[in-house]
């Protein structure tokens, strides 16, 4: 049976896309256990008062792709423990949206004693950034119908004029995501203090930035200030 090239395409299309699910399920998997084996060790190590090496065990099972809220807070409470109170900060942001008590009171805590700045983002693209999930479904969406598109297109005999509708519709939605993800600020927090032309920021402070080239961070205050690349870790 000779089917279409197009239509052997899509079959060939969704085969690929069915394999890469499987890979990321496993994936996904084996990134969970990691990170409850690292719980567990970073447990144990933080019940003997070896905070140090509570730590190292904690990081090792974090994976940023399958963030595990446990393990960040754990981590952050030991950090706190040792006063390194800049990466505390840091993985409580990294706990998640979730409601915790205690989570709330340790990194007002922090705050405290660092006495950081917190600076709000209210450019457009916070809300952006906010609401960035029905973007990316917006344009899932509009994947999905030119692919239906193309396949009444076969039907209705204006197949030379849709791949070229589809093309344009993949180019625009993979475009417009790729353009809000550059221009979105990112969460931060300042591991360092940061000292610029334009004024300074002490380590510990929640900021919003953006890239700005050279290995740099551009910090979204007022005056703007750049920081380099080591003094920031991004909460994301």
């Amino acid at each position: 049976m000779n089917l279409p090239l197009r239509r052997r395409l899509l079959i060939l299309g969704l085969a690929l896309a069915t394999a890469l699910s499987l890979v990321a399920a496993t994936s996904s998997e084996q990134s969970a256990i990691d990170a409850v084996r690292a719980l567990e060790e970073g447990n144990r190590l933080a019940r003997e008062n070896r905070l140090d090496e509570a730590v190292d065990a904690y990081e090792r099972g974090w994976d940023p792709g399958q963030p595990h809220p446990t393990l960040a807070y754990n981590l952050a409470t030991t950090l706190h423990q040792l006063d390194r109170l800049p990466e505390a900060v840091l993985w409580y942001h990294r706990v998640g949206a979730r409601e915790d008590a205690w989570r709330d009171e340790n990194l007002f805590l922090a705050r405290r004693s660092l006495g950081s700045q917190q600076i709000d983002n209210h450019s457009v693209w916070s809300w952006i950034s906010t609401n960035g999930a029905w973007f990316q479904t917006l344009a899932v969406l509009a994947a999905w119908a030119a692919l239906i598109v193309v396949l009444l297109g076969e039907r209705w005999g204006t197949g030379r004029i849709v791949p070229l509708s589809l093309i344009a519709l993949a180019v625009l939605a993979w475009g417009s995501v790729g353009v809000a993800g550059m221009l979105e600020p990112r969460a931060a927090v300042l591991l360092e203090d940061c000292r610029g032309d334009l004024g300074d920021l002490p380590a510990g402070t929640e900021a919003w930035v953006r890239p700005s080239g050279d290995d740099q961070f551009r910090v979204l205050a007022t005056p703007v200030i750049v920081c380099s690349e080591d003094t920031i870790a991004l909460v994301d």
